[in-house]
């Protein structure tokens, strides 16, 4: 149940987190007009390409530095911006009709106004399913709290599954498969509530027009 707690604390933030950062960034590169916006989307786009285990040992060296080694931040702060996620939110910005912006515009709403009332009530199917893959990403992530976590009570559920095995030839095969299908319950659980949003999300995305 600890282990439990434990990914919760580092999953909701990263889910949030990034859902908002996405939201915002993702409306500026498709809505707002400013110098460079392509090149800035393109370099911000080019960050997809690094390998996560590429980023392991500068994100060690980063929270030791800022003294945020061993615990919950030092998982926390690295993920609340995603390139993919603000591709995803810009490419469904672009779908929502300019006349709505207009419309809004008119009333007197201001840019905050109309990521609100405009652009999240449009792009609600991509935003649950950006929250469906941060949530599956998250909580299965192994190799960052593996490398920033030494106390066993701050492991999350990936990092404490890895405890049932003391050894090659000691392993508790019992528990470690009872673990491991509690560690997938809240996976079943967020993939049931978001399937509908995802798969119109999916057939949104190849519809033009």
């Amino acid at each position: 149940m600890r282990a439990y707690l434990n990914s919760a604390i580092v999953t909701v933030p990263g889910v949030i987190g990034p859902l908002i950062t996405s939201v915002l960034a993702g409306f500026a590169f498709a809505r707002l007009r400013f110098p460079f916006r392509n090149a800035a989307f393109l370099l911000f786009l080019s960050t997809m390409i690094i390998p996560e285990q590429v980023l392991l040992v500068p994100r060690f060296m980063i929270a030791n530095w800022l003294h945020i080694y061993n615990s919950y931040w030092a998982l926390i702060l690295p993920y609340l911006t995603t390139a993919y996620g603000t591709f995803l939110i810009r490419q469904a910005c672009l779908t929502i009709p300019q006349d709505l912006f207009d419309a809004a515009k008119m009333d007197g709403a201001n840019v905050m106004q109309q990521i609100i009332h405009v652009a999240v009530p449009s792009i609600g199917p991509q935003l649950a399913a950006l929250g469906m893959l941060l949530f599956v990403w998250r909580w299965n992530d192994y190799a960052m709290p593996l490398i920033m976590l030494t106390r066993p009570e701050l492991f999350t559920v990936p990092v404490a599954l890895s405890t049932f095995i003391e050894d090659h030839a000691n392993i508790n095969y019992a528990a470690l498969m009872a673990a491991t299908v509690l560690s997938t319950a809240p996976l079943l659980v967020v993939f049931i509530i978001a399937n509908k949003f995802f798969v119109q999300s999916v057939v949104s995305s190849g519809v033009k027009g």
